[in-house]
């Protein structure tokens, strides 16, 4: 019978899906249904486990690991270890199936993380034993683990969850994971902050250059143009430097960096969120008495945490990118290593084939005389001496390889002994010129020296004749 072709990525994910009886989304409770959203528009769109987006990287959480790899040997080893494997297809599954497979997002949360931590317990042995593939789904399940805690806490924290069993999403809980994120993102040196440097280009073209000034198209658009109105190039009251320590506004902000004045997102975000706190801090003091105090500070109040919410993405897009940039950098360099010495492998085999050949060729040779004269003799030939006669060709072809790279060593030294008695010859042959040089510009300089003094003598000499014939003519002496 012809064998079974095996199936598809594409038809290994349908025939998961066919093992589930889905519910229309609007039968879901309305924890599924933010977790769907989470999964479909947040963990789905990440570069490495979106499927319709070009990888770096060859992962596959997507489809079983035992769909991937089918070895018999290397499934029963793989659920041995992995007691209870997931992947992305049959975690969207059983979130919609009917029944339910989760009983709580707890459950959920676990199931997506556990993903990743799969991988990672998986790979271990690997991942010590310096294996690239091991290293990066090591790696790579690490990375992605902390972006399922980091990423689900910007999500379900604004839409009121608190703590569900282990993923805290209340306000105590956000504060402790965005701390643990700005250990990246507000590190002075560390935060991937890139200044855009070529002076041909007067646009700002790094990542996160970029990344602000979307920030700053939002809060100029015609959807907050009301309450931005005073924080784009406000005109300051005279006494607003009594109250405020630095000055900050949109047109400021713009300005600096177009001047590539910031050197790291903690610079950027201080002054992004000056520009309300400022607001906030100086209205504060007339927003009883002035109307327009009040109608600033409150602008302020609404603008800072739509702003805050800006730059909790920035902040996740920012640790997720350093995280990603560093497991790719560390692959590219083993596959560039693991090239290098595979390439080193194939001379090295290239060569001992060609010593085999030569000792073959000369084996078969003195064999084939040797044959000739035992059957001349009446003897059975004795393969056991054939063999030896093959190994002792294959050691001398080795010595005599060994031999030539011996000599061409030493011609190689020698050439480099010759060369460097010519180059001291040469620097010996510079000095003396050098040195004849030197004398030569001496001696001409001496009798530069020795004319000036005979002529400096002949000029005191005119001087002293001048000055007697002058006294001469005084006396009177001069006519006489």
């Amino acid at each position: 019978e012809p064998e079974e072709r095996p199936l598809s990525h594409e038809e290994i994910i349908e025939s998961i899906k066919r093992a589930y009886n889905p519910r229309l989304e609007e039968h879901l409770m309305s924890w599924e249904r933010d977790a769907l959203t989470w999964l479909k528009k947040v963990l789905w769109s990440h570069e490495w486990l979106n499927p319709k987006r070009h990888r770096v990287l060859p992962l596959d959480f997507v489809i079983p690991v035992t769909r991937l790899w089918t070895d018999p040997t290397f499934v029963a080893q793989y659920n041995a270890k992995i007691p209870n494997p997931m992947d992305l297809t049959t975690l969207e599954c059983k979130l919609t199936s009917d029944p339910p497979g989760f009983r709580s997002l707890k459950d959920f949360l676990d199931a997506a993380s556990s993903i990743f931590e799969n991988a990672m317990k998986a790979n271990r042995e690997s991942y010590e034993a310096n294996d690239t593939v091991g290293i990066l789904y090591h790696t790579a399940g690490e990375h992605l683990a902390k972006f399922v805690r980091y990423s689900s806490c910007e999500f379900f924290h604004p839409l009121g969850y608190g703590n569900e069993g282990g993923w805290d999403f209340s306000d105590a809980g956000a504060k402790a994971t965005r701390d643990e994120m700005d250990g990246k993102f507000m590190h002075p040196t560390g935060s991937g902050w890139e200044v855009s440097m070529d002076p041909s280009r007067k646009e700002l073209y790094q990542w996160g250059e970029k990344e602000v000034l979307k920030i700053l198209k939002v809060l100029k658009s015609n959807k907050y143009h009301k309450d931005m109105k005073a924080f784009k190039a406000p005109e300051y009251p005279v006494d607003y430097d009594l109250y405020i320590t630095k000055r900050c506004d949109i047109y400021i902000l713009e300005e600096k960096l177009q001047n590539r004045q910031y050197t790291n997102f903690k610079e950027v975000v201080e002054d992004l969120r000056l520009i309300f706190l400022n607001g906030l801090n100086y209205n504060k003091h007339f927003r009883e008495v002035n109307p327009i105090n009040n109608l600033v500070y409150e602008a302020a109040e609404r603008m800072l945490p739509i702003l805050d919410g800006k730059l909790n993405q920035l902040r996740l897009d920012c640790v997720n990118r350093l995280g990603m940039q560093k497991i790719e950098r560390a692959y590219r360099a083993d596959k560039q290593f693991d090239a290098s010495m595979q390439a080193k492998e194939d001379v090295e085999r290239k060569e001992r084939e060609k010593i085999e050949s030569v000792a073959n060729a000369r084996s078969n040779h003195l064999i084939s005389i040797q044959e000739y004269e035992k059957v001349k003799a009446g003897e059975r030939p004795d393969a056991a001496s054939y063999e030896k006669i093959k190994q002792e060709q294959i050691e001398k072809v080795m010595e005599e390889k060994k031999q030539a790279e011996e000599a061409e060593r030493r011609a190689e030294e020698q050439a480099k002994k010759e060369a460097e008695e010519r180059g001291l010859r040469m620097r010996m042959t510079d000095r003396a010129i050098n040195a004849e040089v030197e004398a030569t510009a001496m001696r001409d300089t001496q009798e530069e020296v020795e004319a000036r003094e005979r002529e400096e003598e002949l000029e005191r000499e005119k001087q002293e004749e001048a000055v007697k014939v002058a006294k001469e003519r005084k006396d009177g002496t001069f006519l006489k």
